[in-house]
């Protein structure tokens, strides 16, 4: 059995089998209610969003986040199912049990080499020409976000509720000291503890940040 390449990144192909026709998504149908059908499709466009066109809620499909870091590698895929309705990802009491909801295609994605996952926030290719940065937990917070002030570079970090483990990580946090510029953390009405402890490690690594 030969030894597997180890990486840390997916390779592009493997994700561009994925259509990025994002009007057909659940979430492009729950944002264009809201904004303009132009704006969200740039925006949507700007984050490198895809569809799963194997996931369907209410006649559309699931939405496929690419986690990339500032060097444009692709680092994990998270495919969501959301509500089109709500905006929210689907829950099992939505009636529809038999699909997982919001799952990452990494191990898929990476058939035939082993992948050792580097974290990253969702956007963060996007931060090299930031004049600010704006961070919140979930993906749908920073494509909305992104539409509401454009100013502001919106970075994720996937996690629904909270912010996680990931910009304690060194790779996460060399690639917000690069840019110089200030990094404002927006957590959920319940995270200004978890926010706060980020904001100190993140001081002490010498970004400037807030909450």
């Amino acid at each position: 059995n030969p030894k597997k390449t180890v990486m840390n990144f997916i390779t592009r192909e493997r994700v561009y089998r994925f259509s990025n026709d994002c009007s057909e998504s659940a979430l492009a149908k729950f944002l264009y209610s809201y904004f303009p059908k132009k704006v969200v499709d740039s925006i949507l466009a700007s984050f490198e969003v895809r569809i799963d066109t194997r996931c369907c809620y209410k006649g559309y499909y699931a939405t496929v986040l690419v986690f990339k870091s500032k060097d444009g590698k692709i680092r994990d895929v998270k495919m969501t199912l959301f509500n089109p309705d709500t905006g929210m990802i689907v829950r099992d009491e939505d009636g529809d049990a038999l699909i997982q909801h919001t799952h990452s295609l990494a191990n898929e994605l990476s058939k035939g080499y082993d992948l050792k996952k580097q974290p990253t926030l969702f956007g963060m290719q996007k931060i090299n020409r930031a004049k600010r940065i704006g961070v919140v937990t979930s993906a749908v917070d920073a494509v909305v976000m992104s539409i509401i002030d454009p100013h502001c570079t919106w970075l994720a970090t996937g996690h629904e509720g909270k912010f996680g483990v990931a910009l304690y990580h060194p790779n996460v946090i060399q690639d917000l000291r690069g840019t110089g510029v200030g990094v404002t953390l927006y957590p959920e009405c319940d995270g200004e503890a978890e926010a706060e402890q980020i904001k100190e490690n993140l001081l002490r690594n010498g970004i400037k940040a807030d909450v």
